[in-house]
């Protein structure tokens, strides 16, 4: 099973839009934020993480992440769900994150505890 990730919002509707639209209600959000960055690419200053889960070929499953923001995902088998395991590290323990990407975490995104009073 792999997750691939996709550069363009194009590019991941080429190769999830159908299968999002086969369930259009259940997905209806994935489908209107990449199209969105399709039809609208000058008016965000967003780099949205798009990707789908595939398994020899075949279309598991699709997410998208525009961070801050929590990531959406769409439907899928639970062991597909496995691939969507997220790991908050401290950025400035350099080992422990460099030993993380070569088992396969790749960063996604920064973020920040506020605590407003």
């Amino acid at each position: 099973m792999d997750v691939v990730r996709h550069k363009t919002a194009g590019k991941f509707l080429e190769r999830s839009g159908e299968w999002l639209e086969r369930a259009e209600a259940e997905n209806n959000l994935l489908l209107g934020i990449s199209r969105y960055f399709v039809t609208n690419p000058s008016q965000t200053d967003v780099n949205p993480y798009l990707l789908t889960v595939e398994d020899s070929g075949i279309l598991l499953g699709a997410g998208l992440m525009t961070p801050p923001r929590h990531l959406i995902i769409s439907r899928m088998p639970d062991p597909a769900l496995d691939k969507f395991c997220c790991l908050y590290t401290d950025l400035t323990n350099l080992t422990s994150n460099a030993i993380y990407q070569r088992i396969g975490y790749e960063p996604v995104c920064n973020s920040e505890d506020l605590v407003f009073e």
